[in-house]
């Protein structure tokens, strides 16, 4: 209807105009691991990126055999990411996160990216993947009214690019 169009025009010319700038004061994404606890022969890690709610381990039962390791600002909440150089911080962590896995992890294979953030941190995640250099890499999306919470993935990177995976 008319209303509709005049509403998604006004969003549209919103969303064209939004720019995340520099700033500062904001909170950090912490990894809140405990590496001494982790199993380290395990082939899969579920890593878990906290800015807008956490996730919480309850969430994760459907990832068996796998170890855990949770990344979080303090206090979650909606829209947190608010400047340009606090989304390259936060993705910097968990690339970095990613590169550090095989330290902990020797027999390490795939990599279960669970997030709950907003979406230009995991497209910024997403350009900064290796095909070769990371292990395989594989994204869920989250469905609050499934049992199995992350109820599909799609593979990020390497030979399988961009294939579906279901849980």
């Amino acid at each position: 209807d008319k209303e509709g169009r005049k509403y998604s025009a006004h969003f549209m010319m919103w969303l064209n105009s939004y720019k995340l700038e520099e700033g500062k004061n904001y909170p950090e994404l912490k990894d809140m691991t405990d590496y001494s606890k982790v199993n380290s022969n395990v082939e899969d890690v579920v890593i878990s990126v906290s800015t807008t709610v956490s996730i919480q381990k309850e969430q994760l039962k459907q990832f068996k055999n796998c170890e855990f390791i949770m990344l979080s600002v303090p206090n979650p909440k909606d829209l947190t990411i608010r400047y340009i150089n606090q989304l390259k911080e936060y993705k910097n962590a968990v690339i970095e996160t990613i590169n550090r896995l095989p330290e902990h992890f020797p027999n390490l294979k795939r990599i279960h990216l669970t997030c709950a953030t907003q979406s230009c941190l995991v497209l910024e995640i997403g350009k900064n993947l290796e095909h070769y250099r990371n292990y395989q890499v594989i994204c869920y999306h989250f469905d609050a009214q499934k049992e199995k919470k992350y109820p599909w993935g799609i593979v990020m990177n390497g030979s399988q690019q961009g294939k579906l995976v279901k849980a």
